[in-house]
């Protein structure tokens, strides 16, 4: 865990997220539970940047892990 927080910052945690879910999740915790929020797909916030896949089973599968 300590190397992981080395390499991941709480502000890039929400970055990815934010970029997963479409949304801005600077009010959430970084180490608190996902968002129980749906991912919103073609957002304004995720235009201009890379997309990871399919939002919705990516946060179904990060979902299952937590």
């Amino acid at each position: 865990a300590g190397i992981r927080r080395q390499q991941v910052s709480p502000q890039n945690a929400i970055l990815t997220a934010e970029q997963i879910w479409g949304t801005d999740l600077s009010a959430y915790d970084p180490d608190g539970p996902l968002p129980a929020i749906d991912p919103v797909p073609d957002s304004e916030i995720t235009q201009g940047r890379v997309r990871h896949g399919d939002p919705f089973a990516i946060v179904a599968r990060w979902r299952a892990i937590s």
